[in-house]
């Protein structure tokens, strides 16, 4: 019983039980719903949506330009604390939640999940910015050092400037882009000095491994959206839902080409969807017909639907 959800109040889970147990005699043997099982789906959908709530409060912080570095002394929190209107909180909408609403021991539970909840984003998500604007304020302070020194922080600041590069490519990138190689982006053709030579190509090590890092990012926040995709936004078709050759198609929901599972939007602007049989995710451009793979008089129902 305690492995159905956040709440420990054993009373609101015994009364929840209570209520799915009447409405099971109510439906004099029709249905049978198992509480125990509607709780933990209860909890699962709160749980996504409470990750939809934070990334989308997350998104919002990192859109906000911050300050300069006044001094190299300056902390990670000196510098997060005088930003100023900075509110890493946010709020749930359980209005999003599909049986919210429906009733009152539906209502309660949801609100139940979110009790041991913290309601807040991680402060160090402007770790990254931080260290970009120290490093340049450090590239700064080499500026008036010797003439190696001037070399050095040249290499730094050209290292930084594809740096930025870097992230604005990984930035544009749609869902399943195809992402370039490393070569492509990374290089530190800048003259310098015989003594730092060696320091260049240490730097262009670092830039490979950097990218390679956006990389990898880019590739696990794709996998995530996968991953909460599963499987929520049926695909479905509009228009005349005939063929060339007559056939009535049997409904307005698509299947798989390959193994005929039902398929789900996985990135809405950019048409992929993933199967929930063979788990294909490939982007949907046209629809055939399933009996004769003749031509069809509808389409698909596009949409802007992002997990």
């Amino acid at each position: 019983m305690q492995n159905l959800s956040d709440t420990k109040n054993e009373q609101s889970i015994s009364n929840f039980i209570k209520y799915i147990d009447n409405l099971n005699m109510a439906l004099d043997g029709k249905m049978n719903f198992d509480a125990q099982g509607i709780i933990q789906d209860l909890r699962e959908e709160y749980d996504v949506c409470y990750e939809t709530w934070k990334n989308k409060r997350k998104k919002e912080l990192l859109n906000i330009s911050l300050s300069d570095i006044d001094d190299l002394n300056e902390t990670y929190d000196d510098y997060i604390n005088k930003q100023q209107n900075l509110d890493f909180s946010f709020q749930e909408n359980l209005t999003e939640l599909t049986f919210y609403g429906s009733s009152d021991e539906f209502d309660k539970y949801y609100r139940e999940f979110g009790k041991n909840k913290d309601f807040k984003v991680d402060r160090n998500i402007f770790q990254d910015i931080y260290d970009t604007k120290k490093n340049e304020k450090q590239i700064e302070e080499n500026r008036k050092g010797t003439e190696e020194q001037k070399k050095l922080s040249e290499l730094e600041e050209y290292m930084e400037r594809k740096k930025a590069e870097i992230n604005r490519y990984f930035g544009n990138l749609k869902f399943y882009d195809s992402i370039d190689s490393k070569y492509s982006h990374c290089d530190m053709n800048i003259d310098t000095v015989d003594n730092l030579i060696s320091k260049r190509n240490e730097l262009l090590d670092k830039l490979y491994s950097y990218y390679e890092s956006k990389e990898r990012e880019k590739k696990n926040e794709w996998q995530s959206q996968i991953n909460r995709a599963k499987y929520k936004a049926k695909c479905q078709a509009c228009g005349q839902l005939k063929c060339v050759n007559g056939h009535q198609l049997s409904g307005d929901s698509i299947s798989c080409g390959d193994c005929k599972g039902e398929i789900y939007w996985v990135d809405g602007p950019t048409h992929y969807r993933i199967c929930n049989k063979c788990n294909t995710v490939r982007k949907l451009t046209s629809l055939i017909c399933g009996r004769c793979d003749g031509k069809v008089y509808c389409e698909p129902k596009f949409t802007d639907y992002i997990p």
